[in-house]
């Protein structure tokens, strides 16, 4: 971590990986991780934003997933912002749920037979 409160991406998925792992290898879910910038630092004011992110939809996808589903935790940049995001081959949302996730601040797809995916959009 920096003197300035911020940590990395890398830093911050580091841990979670690793206890992804262990519970995907034990219910048979496969896991990637699609993080291209492990530099890239997270400024103080997002981290709890992140965190309950990562923390929220870690569980979902869990809760959703079962033998022979997939999580894929991935990262991706614009040049005015970083978008975090989670996809999962599990149970679809509902409806009622993709608008629970949208009044949080995640962007939220999902379609019957289709991945589901939510992402928070950091600002630079």
């Amino acid at each position: 971590m920096s003197d300035d409160g911020s940590k990395t991406i890398g830093e911050i998925v580091s841990s979670l990986y690793q206890e992804l792992i262990s519970i995907c290898e034990q219910r048979g879910i496969s896991i990637g991780m699609d993080i291209p910038h492990l530099s890239l630092r997270i400024a103080e004011k997002d981290l709890d934003k992140v965190y309950r992110f990562f923390e929220s939809q870690v569980q979902r996808c869990l809760q959703s997933c079962g033998d022979g589903d997939h999580i894929i935790v991935s990262e991706s940049m614009t040049a005015s912002e970083v978008i975090l995001t989670i996809k999962n081959s599990g149970k679809t949302l509902l409806s009622s749920e993709k608008e629970a996730l949208k009044k949080a601040g995640y962007e939220a797809k999902a379609r019957y037979g289709y991945d589901t995916t939510v992402s928070l959009k950091l600002e630079f």
